[in-house]
Order: C-alpha cells, then sequence, then structure tokens
C-alpha cells in the first residue's frame, strides 16, 4: 500500500466485503493448520469406526454384507484434510471476484452504446459536410471536425473548441505521416 502499486479502488472494495473477512479467517485457519487437524480428528473417528464395523463383520458373519457397505462409506467420508482448506477459501475468493465484478457487464454495456451513439453521430456529420458518405472522399481535416463537433454538442466548452481540432489534427498527421493523407 505504502508503494502505490495497489489499486486502491479494488482494496477498498475488498475490505468493504464481507466475504473477505471471512477468506481472511479462512487463510489465517490454513496457516495454522487449525482445519488440518479438525479434519485429522474427524478421519481418526471415522478410521476408528471403520475398524469396529471391520470386527462386527468377523464377529458375526451374518452382519458382513452391512458391515462391507457401511465401511465403504465410512471410508468415502473420509477426507483428505487440506482439501476442504482450499476448498472453503475458493468458494469465498469466487464470491468475491463476483462482488467485485458487480456493475462490469452495465458499465461495457454502457461504453459499446456510448461508442456506437458517438460513432453514429460523427457518420452523420461526416455525411452533412460531403453530403454523401464515401470513404474515398473523407480526410483528415473533416474527420477532426466532425469528432471536435460531436464533442462540442456533448457539452465540451466552446473556448476550448479549436485548441481541441487542432490537436486532433496533429495526432492524426503524426499517425499517418502522411501530413493529412486519408
Amino acid at each position: 500500500m505504502l508503494s502505490g502499486s495497489l489499486n486502491m479502488e479494488v482494496l477498498n472494495k475488498l475490505l468493504e466485503n464481507d466475504d473477505f473477512a471471512i477468506l481472511t479467517e479462512q487463510i489465517a485457519q490454513y496457516v495454522d493448520g487449525t482445519n488440518r487437524a479438525s479434519m485429522a480428528v474427524m478421519n481418526k473417528v471415522l478410521q476408528l469406526a471403520g475398524g469396529l464395523v471391520q470386527k462386527q463383520a468377523k464377529t458375526h458373519p451374518l452382519d458382513k454384507a452391512a458391515a462391507v457397505k457401511t465401511y465403504r462409506d465410512i471410508r468415502a467420508n473420509m477426507v483428505p484434510p487440506q482439501i476442504p482448506d482450499t476448498a472453503a477459501m475458493e468458494n469465498s475468493w469466487a464470491r468475491i471476484l463476483a462482488y467485485l465484478k458487480q456493475g462490469a457487464e452495465e458499465s461495457v454495456a454502457n461504453a459499446t452504446k456510448l461508442t456506437s451513439d458517438t460513432m453514429g453521430r460523427m457518420i452523420e456529420k461526416l455525411d452533412a459536410r460531403k453530403g454523401t458518405f464515401d470513404l474515398h472522399s473523407i480526410t483528415i481535416r473533416d474527420l477532426t471536425g466532425a469528432i471536435t463537433e460531436v464533442v462540442a454538442e456533448s457539452g465540451y466548452p466552446d473556448e476550448q473548441k479549436e485548441s481541441l481540432r487542432k490537436n486532433l489534427l496533429t495526432m492524426f498527421e503524426a499517425y499517418t505521416k502522411g501530413g493529412g493523407r486519408r
């Protein structure tokens, strides 16, 4: 944080998110082994229960089929100790990412619509300048004029309009390296 290399907006959203607090606790338990120890104890209890079931099958042959099924069920419920730790953290992280992404689709849709609308207005301006839309006849000056008009219509200060047009013209001319070629 002190170096300024973190995105503070994202960091603030993380800190505000309830799932982030849960994730940090899950990470702390992962690091100190709390959950792994709990899972190891649970697995040991299941292992002992499985041993009792096997003993029952040996001493009471009529119970063997039920004991085999029960033993399989017990073994199926034993879990490698690290899996619940990481699965819970992955679930928390997925919820956090979904929270952070909220509004992104709407923002993309709005930006796409704005760009589409702006380009449509620019084409109208170019069309009005030439009387007909023909890409072969549009110059860099026509393009910078159309952009300047559309920007000015959206509330850009009139006193800065000419400066904007000149800057755009310079930028496009530098880009084409041809001094105003189409």
